[in-house]
């Protein structure tokens, strides 16, 4: 991020008031599929370690690494998965250790 971007990104988010629930951290394994969607809320999914592809519906995936994070401002059909293709992907059932 460029410094005119970070004082951007700072003066946006410094001025926001959040009131927010964390669902899960956890660490995943395996072929796996995750989303908070349906859930009729605004979210946002932070990669702690790692990487990640952001899918929403009619878009190329999204790739998101290390520190890295992604605002939802509105509940819309999305689901994270450790692939750029995910067809192979289920829902998450279990983490791993």
């Amino acid at each position: 991020m460029n410094a005119e971007t970070d004082r951007i990104a700072h003066w946006f988010v410094s001025g926001l008031e959040l009131d927010a629930t964390v669902f899960h951290v956890g660490q995943y394994c395996g072929p796996w599929r995750a989303s908070t969607a349906g859930r009729e809320r605004a979210s946002f999914h932070h990669v702690l370690r790692g990487h990640w592809w952001l899918h929403l519906d009619g878009q190329a995936p999204i790739r998101l690494g290390e520190r890295e994070g992604v605002f939802l401002l509105r509940d819309i059909p999305h689901r994270l998965s450790p692939e750029a293709d995910d067809t192979d992907c289920r829902p998450c059932s279990s983490l791993c250790g």
